[in-house]
Protein backbone atom coordinates (compact mmCIF):
# COMPACT_ATOMS: atom_id res chain seq x y z
CA UNK A 1 0.00 0.00 0.00
CA UNK A 2 1.14 3.44 -1.23
CA UNK A 3 2.02 6.35 1.37
CA UNK A 4 -0.08 9.10 0.97
CA UNK A 5 2.66 12.22 1.37
CA UNK A 6 0.76 14.68 0.25
CA UNK A 7 -2.86 16.10 0.69
CA UNK A 8 -4.17 18.13 -2.64
CA UNK A 9 -4.87 21.26 -2.17
CA UNK A 10 -8.97 21.43 -3.63
CA UNK A 11 -11.41 19.05 -4.36
CA UNK A 12 -10.42 19.09 -8.07
CA UNK A 13 -6.86 18.63 -7.31
CA UNK A 14 -7.20 15.54 -5.74
CA UNK A 15 -9.64 13.98 -7.66
CA UNK A 16 -7.39 14.55 -10.64
CA UNK A 17 -4.37 12.91 -8.56
CA UNK A 18 -6.60 9.59 -7.76
CA UNK A 19 -7.33 9.79 -11.74
CA UNK A 20 -3.32 10.00 -11.96
CA UNK A 21 -2.97 6.89 -9.79
CA UNK A 22 -5.27 4.81 -10.96
CA UNK A 23 -3.80 5.65 -14.36
CA UNK A 24 -0.43 5.94 -14.39
CA UNK A 25 0.88 2.64 -15.12
CA UNK A 26 -0.93 3.25 -19.03
CA UNK A 27 0.52 6.63 -18.92
CA UNK A 28 4.16 5.27 -18.28
CA UNK A 29 3.74 2.51 -21.47
CA UNK A 30 2.53 5.08 -23.79
CA UNK A 31 5.40 7.31 -22.98
CA UNK A 32 7.84 4.14 -23.05
CA UNK A 33 7.56 3.66 -26.35
CA UNK A 34 7.77 7.22 -27.62
CA UNK A 35 10.79 7.63 -25.76
CA UNK A 36 13.89 8.38 -28.04
CA UNK A 37 16.76 10.53 -27.51
CA UNK A 38 15.10 13.69 -28.39
CA UNK A 39 12.18 12.79 -26.13
CA UNK A 40 13.27 11.56 -22.45
CA UNK A 41 10.83 9.62 -20.87
CA UNK A 42 10.25 11.93 -18.11
CA UNK A 43 9.99 14.92 -20.39
CA UNK A 44 7.00 12.71 -22.09
CA UNK A 45 5.62 12.01 -18.69
CA UNK A 46 5.71 15.66 -17.51
CA UNK A 47 4.01 17.24 -20.53
CA UNK A 48 1.35 14.41 -20.25
CA UNK A 49 0.65 15.28 -16.57
CA UNK A 50 0.36 18.75 -17.93
CA UNK A 51 -1.74 18.57 -20.78
CA UNK A 52 -3.99 16.18 -18.79
CA UNK A 53 -4.38 18.20 -15.67
CA UNK A 54 -5.00 21.68 -18.51
CA UNK A 55 -8.00 19.39 -19.75
CA UNK A 56 -9.07 18.42 -17.06
CA UNK A 57 -11.45 20.82 -15.97
CA UNK A 58 -12.93 20.58 -18.95
CA UNK A 59 -13.54 16.95 -19.15
CA UNK A 60 -17.20 16.61 -19.23
CA UNK A 61 -17.06 12.48 -19.15
CA UNK A 62 -18.32 11.74 -22.80
CA UNK A 63 -16.50 9.36 -23.47
CA UNK A 64 -14.78 6.83 -20.94
CA UNK A 65 -12.13 7.90 -18.74
CA UNK A 66 -9.11 5.71 -20.02
CA UNK A 67 -9.92 6.65 -23.70
CA UNK A 68 -9.59 10.57 -23.05
CA UNK A 69 -6.27 9.54 -21.01
CA UNK A 70 -5.10 7.89 -24.16
CA UNK A 71 -6.19 10.25 -26.47
CA UNK A 72 -4.01 13.09 -24.83
CA UNK A 73 -0.94 11.06 -23.77
CA UNK A 74 -0.91 9.80 -27.37
CA UNK A 75 -1.40 13.31 -28.75
CA UNK A 76 1.48 14.79 -26.37
CA UNK A 77 3.99 12.19 -27.41
CA UNK A 78 3.40 12.67 -30.81
CA UNK A 79 3.48 16.26 -30.83
CA UNK A 80 6.52 16.61 -28.65
CA UNK A 81 9.30 19.21 -29.62
CA UNK A 82 12.78 19.18 -27.55
CA UNK A 83 12.53 22.97 -26.33
CA UNK A 84 13.59 25.28 -23.83
CA UNK A 85 12.47 24.19 -20.55
CA UNK A 86 10.18 26.85 -19.22
CA UNK A 87 9.22 24.50 -17.06
CA UNK A 88 11.94 22.66 -14.83
CA UNK A 89 12.51 19.29 -14.58
CA UNK A 90 10.15 17.69 -11.42
CA UNK A 91 9.19 14.54 -12.45
CA UNK A 92 11.86 11.81 -11.61
CA UNK A 93 10.13 8.54 -12.28
CA UNK A 94 11.24 5.64 -10.08
CA UNK A 95 13.48 3.60 -12.42
CA UNK A 96 15.56 2.31 -9.49
CA UNK A 97 16.35 -1.60 -8.28
CA UNK A 98 13.21 -1.62 -6.60
CA UNK A 99 10.88 -2.13 -9.32
CA UNK A 100 13.37 -2.23 -12.85
CA UNK A 101 13.64 -5.11 -14.62
CA UNK A 102 16.99 -6.86 -14.18
CA UNK A 103 19.11 -7.11 -17.84
CA UNK A 104 19.51 -10.97 -16.70
CA UNK A 105 15.37 -11.21 -16.47
CA UNK A 106 14.21 -13.04 -20.10
CA UNK A 107 11.39 -10.45 -19.41
CA UNK A 108 14.05 -7.42 -20.37
CA UNK A 109 15.27 -9.18 -23.75
CA UNK A 110 11.44 -9.61 -24.49
CA UNK A 111 11.15 -5.85 -23.73
CA UNK A 112 14.12 -4.34 -26.07
CA UNK A 113 12.84 -6.53 -28.89
CA UNK A 114 9.07 -5.09 -28.59
CA UNK A 115 10.71 -1.70 -28.35
CA UNK A 116 13.11 -2.21 -30.99
CA UNK A 117 10.17 -3.45 -33.29
CA UNK A 118 7.41 -0.90 -32.72
CA UNK A 119 9.76 1.82 -33.27
CA UNK A 120 10.15 0.75 -36.48
CA UNK A 121 6.91 1.81 -37.36
CA UNK A 122 5.25 5.07 -37.85
CA UNK A 123 3.22 7.18 -35.58
CA UNK A 124 -0.35 6.16 -36.19
CA UNK A 125 0.96 2.68 -36.45
CA UNK A 126 3.04 2.23 -33.28
CA UNK A 127 -0.43 4.14 -31.43
CA UNK A 128 -2.50 1.25 -33.12
CA UNK A 129 -0.37 -1.30 -32.34
CA UNK A 130 0.19 0.10 -28.41
CA UNK A 131 -4.00 0.21 -28.25
CA UNK A 132 -4.11 -3.66 -29.72
CA UNK A 133 -1.29 -4.49 -26.84
CA UNK A 134 -3.27 -2.63 -24.65
CA UNK A 135 -6.78 -4.78 -25.65
CA UNK A 136 -8.88 -2.18 -26.51
CA UNK A 137 -11.38 -2.48 -29.09
CA UNK A 138 -11.74 -1.75 -32.34
CA UNK A 139 -14.18 1.04 -31.53
CA UNK A 140 -12.22 2.35 -28.86
CA UNK A 141 -9.41 2.50 -31.11
CA UNK A 142 -11.44 4.56 -33.69
CA UNK A 143 -12.24 6.55 -30.80
CA UNK A 144 -9.00 7.76 -29.83
CA UNK A 145 -7.58 7.81 -33.03
CA UNK A 146 -10.16 9.39 -35.44
CA UNK A 147 -10.03 6.65 -37.69
CA UNK A 148 -13.86 4.33 -39.22
CA UNK A 149 -13.72 0.96 -37.55
CA UNK A 150 -12.83 -0.24 -40.76
CA UNK A 151 -9.52 1.50 -41.54
CA UNK A 152 -8.74 0.48 -37.67
CA UNK A 153 -9.22 -3.59 -39.00
CA UNK A 154 -7.27 -2.68 -42.40
CA UNK A 155 -4.59 -0.94 -40.67
CA UNK A 156 -3.97 -3.37 -37.51
CA UNK A 157 -4.36 -6.13 -40.83
CA UNK A 158 -1.08 -4.18 -42.29
CA UNK A 159 0.79 -3.17 -39.00
CA UNK A 160 0.63 -7.43 -38.30
CA UNK A 161 2.29 -7.97 -41.62
CA UNK A 162 4.94 -5.85 -40.83
CA UNK A 163 5.30 -6.97 -37.33
CA UNK A 164 5.39 -10.78 -39.32
CA UNK A 165 8.18 -9.26 -41.96
CA UNK A 166 10.45 -8.49 -39.56
CA UNK A 167 10.26 -11.71 -37.29
CA UNK A 168 11.41 -13.60 -40.81
CA UNK A 169 14.31 -10.98 -41.45
CA UNK A 170 15.65 -9.83 -37.98
CA UNK A 171 14.22 -12.68 -36.00
CA UNK A 172 11.87 -11.50 -33.73
CA UNK A 173 9.25 -12.47 -31.44
CA UNK A 174 5.99 -13.21 -33.04
CA UNK A 175 3.02 -10.70 -32.35
CA UNK A 176 1.55 -12.63 -29.61
CA UNK A 177 5.04 -12.98 -27.90
CA UNK A 178 4.92 -9.11 -27.76
CA UNK A 179 1.54 -9.16 -26.26
CA UNK A 180 2.73 -11.50 -23.61
CA UNK A 181 6.09 -9.36 -22.83
CA UNK A 182 3.82 -6.41 -22.59
CA UNK A 183 1.53 -7.53 -20.24
CA UNK A 184 4.29 -8.87 -18.18
CA UNK A 185 5.65 -4.87 -17.93
CA UNK A 186 2.30 -4.00 -17.10
CA UNK A 187 2.27 -6.56 -14.29
CA UNK A 188 5.54 -5.51 -13.42
CA UNK A 189 4.58 -2.13 -12.62
CA UNK A 190 1.73 -2.71 -10.20
CA UNK A 191 1.81 -1.48 -7.25
CA UNK A 192 5.28 0.41 -8.23
CA UNK A 193 5.25 4.01 -7.13
CA UNK A 194 6.37 5.60 -10.99
CA UNK A 195 5.82 8.84 -9.17
CA UNK A 196 6.16 10.54 -6.32
CA UNK A 197 3.18 12.31 -5.11
CA UNK A 198 4.83 15.43 -3.97
CA UNK A 199 6.51 15.51 -7.55
CA UNK A 200 2.74 16.13 -8.94
CA UNK A 201 1.80 18.43 -7.03
CA UNK A 202 4.79 20.73 -7.83
CA UNK A 203 3.99 19.90 -11.38
CA UNK A 204 0.47 20.84 -11.10
CA UNK A 205 1.55 24.25 -9.46
CA UNK A 206 3.84 24.63 -12.73
CA UNK A 207 1.24 23.61 -15.21
CA UNK A 208 0.34 27.03 -16.50
CA UNK A 209 3.85 28.03 -17.36
CA UNK A 210 4.50 24.60 -19.35
CA UNK A 211 1.62 24.43 -21.77
CA UNK A 212 3.04 25.50 -25.20
CA UNK A 213 5.90 25.85 -24.31
CA UNK A 214 7.11 26.70 -28.20
CA UNK A 215 4.39 28.55 -28.83
CA UNK A 216 5.23 30.88 -26.07
CA UNK A 217 9.07 30.92 -26.99
CA UNK A 218 8.33 31.92 -30.52
CA UNK A 219 6.02 35.23 -29.07
CA UNK A 220 8.97 35.94 -27.11
CA UNK A 221 11.36 36.25 -30.06
CA UNK A 222 8.65 38.21 -32.19
CA UNK A 223 8.66 40.67 -28.89
CA UNK A 224 12.39 41.34 -29.15
CA UNK A 225 12.71 41.33 -32.78
CA UNK A 226 10.38 43.83 -33.57
CA UNK A 227 12.30 46.66 -31.26
CA UNK A 228 14.96 45.30 -32.99
CA UNK A 229 13.60 45.78 -36.26
CA UNK A 230 12.93 49.43 -35.09
CA UNK A 231 15.65 50.48 -33.90
CA UNK A 232 17.79 49.11 -37.12
CA UNK A 233 15.65 51.22 -39.28
CA UNK A 234 15.99 53.87 -37.60
CA UNK A 235 19.72 54.18 -37.36
CA UNK A 236 19.52 53.20 -40.69
CA UNK A 237 17.02 56.36 -41.71
CA UNK A 238 18.42 58.70 -39.11
CA UNK A 239 22.07 58.24 -40.61
CA UNK A 240 21.61 58.21 -44.28
CA UNK A 241 22.74 54.54 -43.94
CA UNK A 242 20.37 53.20 -46.62
CA UNK A 243 22.14 50.45 -48.99
CA UNK A 244 21.05 47.72 -51.17
CA UNK A 245 22.00 44.72 -48.14
CA UNK A 246 19.89 46.52 -45.35
CA UNK A 247 16.89 46.96 -47.98
CA UNK A 248 17.11 43.36 -48.49
CA UNK A 249 17.69 42.30 -44.43
CA UNK A 250 14.62 44.91 -44.23
CA UNK A 251 12.55 43.15 -46.52
CA UNK A 252 13.64 39.56 -45.54
CA UNK A 253 12.92 40.54 -41.40
CA UNK A 254 9.00 41.55 -42.26
CA UNK A 255 8.20 38.04 -43.73
CA UNK A 256 10.03 36.02 -41.51
CA UNK A 257 8.28 38.00 -38.37
CA UNK A 258 4.64 36.87 -39.80
CA UNK A 259 5.78 33.63 -40.58
CA UNK A 260 6.39 33.15 -37.02
CA UNK A 261 3.38 34.91 -35.90
CA UNK A 262 1.43 31.87 -38.22
CA UNK A 263 3.50 29.16 -37.00
CA UNK A 264 2.90 30.69 -33.22
CA UNK A 265 -0.69 30.71 -34.09
CA UNK A 266 -0.71 26.92 -35.58
CA UNK A 267 0.90 25.78 -32.28
CA UNK A 268 -1.38 27.29 -30.45
CA UNK A 269 -4.27 25.57 -32.53
CA UNK A 270 -3.05 22.09 -32.07
CA UNK A 271 -5.42 20.64 -28.97
CA UNK A 272 -4.17 17.71 -27.85
CA UNK A 273 -6.90 17.29 -25.56
CA UNK A 274 -9.78 17.88 -28.61
CA UNK A 275 -8.35 16.61 -31.50
CA UNK A 276 -8.60 13.02 -33.19
CA UNK A 277 -5.11 11.59 -32.97
CA UNK A 278 -4.79 11.32 -36.84
CA UNK A 279 -5.18 15.38 -37.10
CA UNK A 280 -2.42 15.70 -34.30
CA UNK A 281 -0.15 13.42 -36.46
CA UNK A 282 -0.87 15.66 -39.60
CA UNK A 283 -0.36 19.14 -37.77
CA UNK A 284 2.28 17.68 -36.62
CA UNK A 285 3.53 16.80 -39.85
CA UNK A 286 3.00 20.05 -41.47
CA UNK A 287 5.59 21.86 -38.43
CA UNK A 288 7.59 19.55 -39.29
CA UNK A 289 8.31 19.99 -42.92
CA UNK A 290 8.01 24.26 -42.23
CA UNK A 291 10.75 23.86 -39.73
CA UNK A 292 12.79 22.04 -41.99
CA UNK A 293 11.80 24.35 -45.18
CA UNK A 294 12.38 27.57 -43.09
CA UNK A 295 16.09 26.06 -42.18
CA UNK A 296 16.91 25.67 -46.03
CA UNK A 297 15.38 29.16 -47.01
CA UNK A 298 17.10 30.61 -44.34
CA UNK A 299 20.79 28.53 -45.63
CA UNK A 300 20.13 29.46 -49.20
CA UNK A 301 19.18 33.67 -47.46
CA UNK A 302 22.45 33.47 -45.41
CA UNK A 303 24.97 32.40 -48.99
CA UNK A 304 23.01 35.13 -50.98
CA UNK A 305 23.77 37.75 -48.58
CA UNK A 306 27.25 36.55 -47.99
CA UNK A 307 28.02 37.19 -51.36
CA UNK A 308 26.04 40.09 -52.45
CA UNK A 309 28.09 41.76 -48.61
CA UNK A 310 31.46 40.43 -50.42
CA UNK A 311 30.78 42.69 -53.71
CA UNK A 312 29.21 45.31 -52.47
CA UNK A 313 31.68 46.19 -49.48
CA UNK A 314 34.47 44.97 -52.06
CA UNK A 315 35.66 42.69 -49.18
CA UNK A 316 39.04 41.80 -51.43
CA UNK A 317 40.33 45.50 -51.32
CA UNK A 318 40.69 44.72 -47.90
CA UNK A 319 43.71 42.45 -47.98
CA UNK A 320 44.05 38.80 -47.33
CA UNK A 321 43.36 39.10 -43.71
CA UNK A 322 39.98 40.73 -43.69
CA UNK A 323 39.54 38.34 -46.62
CA UNK A 324 39.58 35.56 -44.37
CA UNK A 325 37.56 37.20 -41.46
CA UNK A 326 34.47 37.55 -43.66
CA UNK A 327 34.95 34.13 -45.08
CA UNK A 328 35.39 32.46 -41.30
CA UNK A 329 32.31 34.44 -39.98
CA UNK A 330 29.90 33.84 -42.94
CA UNK A 331 31.06 30.25 -42.77
CA UNK A 332 30.93 29.93 -38.90
CA UNK A 333 27.60 31.43 -39.34
CA UNK A 334 26.11 29.16 -41.79
CA UNK A 335 27.75 26.01 -40.29
CA UNK A 336 26.16 26.53 -36.75
CA UNK A 337 22.62 26.89 -38.99
CA UNK A 338 23.73 23.30 -40.91
CA UNK A 339 24.92 21.65 -37.72
CA UNK A 340 21.35 22.67 -36.49
CA UNK A 341 19.39 21.55 -39.24
CA UNK A 342 20.88 18.07 -39.24
CA UNK A 343 20.85 17.73 -36.28
CA UNK A 344 17.37 18.55 -34.92
CA UNK A 345 15.68 17.98 -38.05
CA UNK A 346 17.50 15.83 -40.85
CA UNK A 347 16.66 12.82 -38.62
CA UNK A 348 13.03 13.59 -38.78
CA UNK A 349 12.84 13.35 -42.54
CA UNK A 350 12.12 9.96 -42.79
CA UNK A 351 9.35 9.29 -39.91
CA UNK A 352 7.35 12.25 -41.74
CA UNK A 353 7.85 10.28 -44.64
CA UNK A 354 6.89 7.16 -42.81
CA UNK A 355 3.79 9.16 -41.37
CA UNK A 356 2.84 10.74 -44.57
CA UNK A 357 2.50 7.54 -46.08
CA UNK A 358 -0.04 5.95 -43.33
CA UNK A 359 -2.22 9.35 -44.00
CA UNK A 360 -2.23 8.66 -48.13
CA UNK A 361 -3.62 5.36 -47.40
CA UNK A 362 -5.96 6.01 -45.19
CA UNK A 363 -6.79 8.69 -47.34
CA UNK A 364 -7.10 6.58 -50.39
Amino acid sequence: MRERTTEATNPIEQEFLSVIREYERVIYKVCYLYTNPNAPLNDLYQDVILNLWKAYPKFRRECKMSTWIYRIALNTCISFFRKEKNVPEIVTLTREADWMIEEHDPIHEMLRQLYQMINQLGQLDKSIILLYLEDKSYEDIAEITGLTVTNVATKLSRIKDKLKKMKKEQSYMELEELKKSWNALDEHLKDKELIKEEELGKLIGHADKGIHAIARLNIKLILISLPVLVLFLLEVLLHGRLNPIYIIIILSWIPALYWDITTTRFLQQTKVDEMPLIEVISRVNRIHRWMIRERLIATAFLLILAVLSFIYWQIWQYGIAIILFFILLWGAGLGLILWIYRKKFLNRIQEIKKNLDELKIIDS
